[in-house]
């Protein structure tokens, strides 16, 4: 059976958790907020915490998707995506479930952690287009599925779903410019959050042309 991508339903929860934990264990974000989590068990259960959120999150909201490439049943990566502010249109139930989620993440990880996601928020999204926008939460690829296109695939994916609309993303990481910039992502600003560097980039997805 050939790979295939597919949203993601709560039964996906625990495998997108381990995946995307250890996918962004080395990231500088993370070194940061949660600490070395390969021998920090307490790190390791704190981004597993976060990433529990995010899933959650884009399960709750109609705002957000969450696709998966799979082998059979296994996730080999999975990508987040928020829409465009001006499509966001939150019902009551929606907002108090989201509420939930954040009270409960504000309990299970140290305010000091808490407050530093909140600033890396409120940093990244101030620096967003100001034009309506899709952006891309998060995206990754397991590392023993890694350097068989996998993450173009799901970058793809993106491209074709979501319409003609400006798409921003942010990374920690500076090599991933490099890497963004072959799929025509600009690189429009970089910011301080803490001691971290955060590479604000924006691409514009035009409809493809039809034969």
């Amino acid at each position: 059976m050939a790979e295939s991508i597919r949203p993601l339903t709560k039964n996906d929860r625990q495998q997108f958790v381990t995946v995307m934990t250890k996918v962004f264990a080395k990231d500088p974000l993370f070194l940061f907020i949660f600490g070395d989590l390969y021998n920090d068990h307490r790190a390791q259960r704190r981004a597993r915490t976060f990433m529990g959120f995010i899933f959650d999150k884009s399960m709750e909201r109609q705002a957000e998707a969450v696709w998966g490439l799979f082998d059979k049943d296994t996730l080999l990566g999975t990508y987040v995506v928020e829409s465009c502010p001006a499509e966001t249109n939150h019902s009551f139930a929606e907002l108090y479930r989201l509420m939930i989620l954040i009270f409960r993440l504000s309990l299970q990880l140290p305010p000091k952690m808490t407050w530093q996601l909140n600033r890396y928020m409120r940093v990244t999204r101030a620096h967003a287009p100001g034009i309506p926008h899709h952006y891309l939460t998060i995206i990754g690829v397991r590392k023993e599925a890694q350097g068989a296109g996998r993450g173009r695939n799901l970058l793809e994916h993106i491209f074709g779903t979501i319409g003609s609309v400006e798409l921003s993303l942010d990374t920690e990481k500076k090599e991933n410019v490099t890497l963004y910039k072959k799929f025509g992502f600009v690189l429009t600003d970089v910011v301080k959050c803490g001691p971290i560097n955060v590479y604000c980039m924006r691409k514009t997805i035009r409809p493809r042309q039809k034969n």
